[in-house]
Parts: structure tokens; sequence; C-alpha cells
């Protein structure tokens, strides 16, 4: 699945965004360094192709030609929500009461 690094809005066209495309949810730019495949953290200049020129911020639109929008682990996705899913509906409770039930304490 192919997502806004910002809010997880999903990207569902077949090709790229265009260079100043927008998340309709965040107005965050899509066609980013955030959002490609090459962004990493510990790479050089934060990316793994070595033919890029240096982009300094990594959140702004770019006109990078190797970008490829990354996909994000769908399963990996789900079973986060599962875990802090409870499958009921939330229910209207005072803060302390959450906090009580977090932690066991009753």
């Amino acid at each position: 699945m192919k997502q806004c690094y910002n809010c997880g809005w999903e990207w569902k066209q077949p090709q790229v965004p265009a260079f100043r495309e927008m998340c309709p949810r965040c107005d965050s730019f899509l066609h980013c360094c955030k959002n490609c495949s090459l962004y990493d953290e510990s790479a050089n200049q934060k990316c793994k192709s070595s033919t890029v020129d240096k982009i300094r911020e990594k959140d702004r639109s770019n006109f990078c030609e190797e970008f490829k929008f990354k996909e994000v682990a769908t399963a990996k996705i789900e079973k986060t929500r599962k875990a802090f899913s409870t499958g009921k509906p939330e229910e209207k409770l005072d803060p302390r009461e959450k906090f009580r039930r977090l932690f066991n304490e009753e």
C-alpha cells in the first residue's frame, strides 16, 4: 500500500504523484524524499541512490527522477491495528478509570 508519510492517506493511482502533488488530507507533498522507497535515514544524504542531487528538505516537493513511491506492508499495519483495537465501541469513561483499566488497577 502506498500512503502519505505524514498522515497515512492511501495513494491508489497506478502512476507516481506529480512533482507538486499534495495529499488531499494533510496538504503534505507526495513527491518527496520521505515518501520514496530510496529514502533511508542511515544512508549518505538519506538516500540509497548515489546519483541523485542533494535535497535538503526531505518533506518538500522535489524533481528527483528516481522517485518510487514507498510500499508499506499492509499485514504489519493490520497486525498493529488489531493489537490496539478491542473490537468494541469505545466506552465513555472517566480518564482516571481508563488509566486504571490500562494498567489493570482495580
